[in-house]
């Protein structure tokens, strides 16, 4: 299914989201080399993990994740009958960072917050309602869903109890990210010396976040 959301956010904000990808779509692309600090870029690379992360529903490793889960609600309609449809119980993205390097060997870090709705994304998510880890019942999963106030059951993804979508992104994958471009220095320990080095980043908040197309 193709997925074009904004992730955990109400209204207003996604109407400030929404006329933040308009910016987006203006916005010339760059490589990671010329992307200038100070300012909102557009910038375009091959993918890089800073460290991998774990995909909550399938538990596959990879640079980057997004997920939603989606539940059967009852509606009540204005004749007093009830109907159901499929509810969002959860959605939101992985917010470890990773880099993007360009053809010419220059990187730059995308680093969102740790807030939910630091990344907009844009992208097509893989339905994994059969995948194994989402129906053996297996601790990890299990834990995730709870605590997600989602109450796991026997084969809940083959029963049709729920709707599992998710997206994992691996290192080498063309990925597109628009947002704050900073600078940061960071120590790098060991030899004789320790030195710092000028990291130039895109940072994402809840309020500001990343736009990322994949």
């Amino acid at each position: 299914m193709i997925v074009d959301a904004i992730f955990g956010v109400g209204t207003l904000a996604a109407f400030r989201r929404s006329r933040r990808r308009f910016s987006a779509r203006r916005a010339a692309i760059v490589s990671p080399a010329e992307a200038v600090v100070g300012g909102d870029a557009r910038v375009r690379g091959r993918l890089v993990a800073d460290g991998l992360v774990e995909a909550p529903l399938t538990q596959r490793r990879c640079a980057f994740w997004a997920a939603r889960i989606a539940e059967l609600a009852f509606v009540a309609t204005a004749n007093g009958d009830s109907v159901r449809h499929w509810q969002t119980a959860y959605e939101g993205t992985s917010t470890a960072p990773f880099w993007l390097v360009g053809d010419d060997g220059a990187r730059i870090l995308v680093a969102p917050t740790e807030e939910r709705g630091a990344v907009d994304l844009t992208a097509e998510l893989e339905d994994v309602g059969e995948h194994p880890r989402v129906n053996d019942d297996n601790p990890r999963f299990g834990a995730f869903l709870r605590g997600r106030g989602v109450s796991p059951t026997a084969f809940m993804g083959i029963a049709g109890d729920a709707r599992f979508a998710e997206l994992v992104l691996n290192e080498g994958h063309a990925v597109e990210v628009y947002g704050a471009v900073d600078e940061i220095a960071v120590v790098e320990r060991g030899g004789y010396r320790d030195g710092a080095t000028s990291v130039r980043r895109v940072v994402g908040t809840a309020d500001a976040p990343i736009l990322l197309r994949a």
